[in-house]
């Protein structure tokens, strides 16, 4: 006999059960930061291989383009037109953008010695860079934006990470905020808007909690009725007949399976680095 839900579900519950099943996977950062799992970690080993000069290594150029395009077929990335990567890949190369601390044009990259520029301070200047250098492509729009400057900020020699705010690009984090805070929301959010709700997250976990139990926040703590436009047809309905485990495994199963998908051909070559799932 299966046992209803018996209570209400809580954000606890989903806290408790992201910690459970991904802090094996988040090892810990500078400052007690969260990194971002096995895709940035692999895109690290191959810009650390390209930096030590070894035989066989991606080249710089090819690193910039995973840190665009991501490793994988999944989503919003198999949108984004060629031409578009092209070009967002040559700007982050060879552009200019305004360090508005100093009123200087400065380079992202330094393709001679394979380095960053190193004067951030945190994610929002760089974020900022990335926006300068590409956020004026037609075809390249905020989630991949995010994305590039997420995945550049972890190459740093001092990776930062997002830490003042939880940035709501994606339409389904943007509406699973929206299911918390009760309100409409920018793009980006101050952190301390959620302090109640996710304690001492760091903010980078926040948008990741959002993203994989979207469908959760928006089906079970919106108070609008099942048929409100915002909620996922994805959704079982008989969500309301399932243990609290069983119906988060189910959510969390089913964002493991979107995002089951193949690499793209130009970056097939793992014998680098071990790639581990």
């Amino acid at each position: 006999m299966q046992i209803v839900m018996e209570r209400k579900l809580t954000i606890k519950d989903v806290m408790d059960y992201y910690l459970a099943h991904y802090a094996n996977s988040m090892p810990n950062g500078s400052n007690g930061i969260v990194t971002m799992w096995s895709e940035m970690n692999e895109i690290k080993s191959y810009y650390k291989e390209c930096v030590s000069n070894q035989s066989g290594c991606y080249s710089f150029d090819e690193v910039i383009r995973m840190c665009v395009r991501g490793l994988y077929t999944t989503g919003h990335q198999k949108r984004v037109d060629e031409q578009a990567i092209n070009m967002a890949v040559s700007n982050l190369m060879t552009g200019k953008f305004t360090d508005f601390r100093t009123g200087k044009n400065c380079s992202l990259l330094n393709k001679r010695t394979i380095s960053f520029y190193k004067y951030f301070v945190d994610f929002e200047e760089l974020y900022d860079a990335v926006l300068q250098l590409i956020g004026n492509i037609t075809g390249i729009g905020y989630v991949t934006l995010y994305d590039t400057a997420r995945r550049i900020g972890y190459l740093l020699n001092q990776p930062i990470f997002p830490v003042a705010y939880v940035y709501l690009h994606y339409n389904c984090v943007n509406k699973a905020a929206q299911s918390i805070l009760r309100r409409r929301l920018a793009y980006r959010e101050p952190a301390t808007s959620f302090l109640c709700e996710f304690c001492a997250f760091p903010s980078i976990c926040i948008e990741d909690i959002l993203c994989i139990f979207s469908d959760v926040f928006i089906k079970v703590l919106n108070t609008k009725n099942d048929s409100d436009e915002t909620i996922s047809k994805s959704v079982n309905n008989n969500w309301r007949d399932m243990p609290l485990k069983e119906f988060l495994e189910k959510e969390d199963k089913r964002f493991k399976d979107r995002k089951n998908s193949q690499r793209w051909p130009e970056f097939e070559n793992t014998k680098i680095y071990a790639y581990k799932k």
